[in-house]
This record gives structure tokens, sequence and C-alpha cells, in this order.
């Protein structure tokens, strides 16, 4: 049997991890209702400050399966800016960006020129993904760590 390259051990590793499976046992996306914290720290965000849109929920879980449900709409009728802000800074917790940044964001999403450089992809995938998270993805340490340590956790 040939050895598995780079890319068939990370997908078997993800697979293992998303079926909550072997080393990952208790994991998974099974277990994701009682696993995920999002914010870390605090409660969820109101979000009356860009939207009416009451997001209902139990837990900050439930508030985010709401948010996903709900932010194509909120990114349609609301202040862009706002909104971009909001997703970044209160909800996405990265409180770093300035001002001309976050709008240059909003600007180039807005004409159709998404941004794509690695510089910035934790804030402004926060915003395409908030715009449509079908189709866009969002991408930060909270992701991408997790991806690569499933890898390096299976293999051990």
């Amino acid at each position: 049997m040939k050895p598995l390259n780079l890319n068939d051990k990370l997908i078997k590793s993800l697979s293992l991890y998303f079926d909550g499976k072997g080393c990952f046992e208790g994991l998974g996306l099974k277990s994701l209702s009682k696993n995920y914290q999002w914010p870390k720290k605090g409660s969820f965000p109101l979000l009356n400050r860009i939207s009416m849109i009451k997001i209902e929920g139990k837990s900050n879980y439930e508030k985010n399966i709401g948010l996903k449900e709900n932010s194509q709409n909120i990114w349609r009728d609301g202040v862009k800016l706002d909104i971009a802000n909001w997703a970044i800074s209160d909800w996405g917790g990265i409180r770093g960006n300035r001002p001309k940044t976050i709008q240059s964001y909003v600007d180039a999403i807005n004409d159709g020129n998404h941004p794509n450089g690695i510089s910035g992809v934790a804030s402004y995938s926060k915003i395409l993904s908030f715009m449509d998270p079908k189709k866009y993805a969002i991408y930060d340490a909270s992701g991408l760590i997790p991806t690569f340590g499933t890898h390096d956790f299976e293999q051990q």
C-alpha cells in the first residue's frame, strides 16, 4: 500500500476529528454544542448597535447559530462599517485595527475587490463570513491552529 502524502494525512486527521473518533473521542461535530465557546470571554455581544434583529438562544453556541442564520440580512440592511466594526471588534475580539483599516476592508468588499492576502485575514474574513457565511469562512488562529494541530496530535 502506498504511503499517504501530507494532504491525505491531513484529510484523515480532520475526518477523525470531525467524527470524534480515535484520539479525538469526545470532540467532533456531534459534541460541538457542548464544547463550543465563543466569545471566549464574557457573554455574547449585543447586536442593538447594528441591527434590530433579536438573536435567540440559551447558550453562546445557539446565539452564534442564530447570528449565522441572520448575518446576511443584517449585512444587507445595515450600515456596513458599523457591522464590520462589530464583527471584528465586539464579536471577533480583535481590537488592534485602526478605523481606516476596517474602512478599507469595507470599501474593497463593497467594490467587489475582496481582500485576499494573508495580512489582515483574521479581520476581513470575519466581514466576508458575515456577508455570506455559506461562501466565506473565518480564517484565524481559532480555526487554523486546530486544523494543523489535529494532524500533529493524531500523528503522536
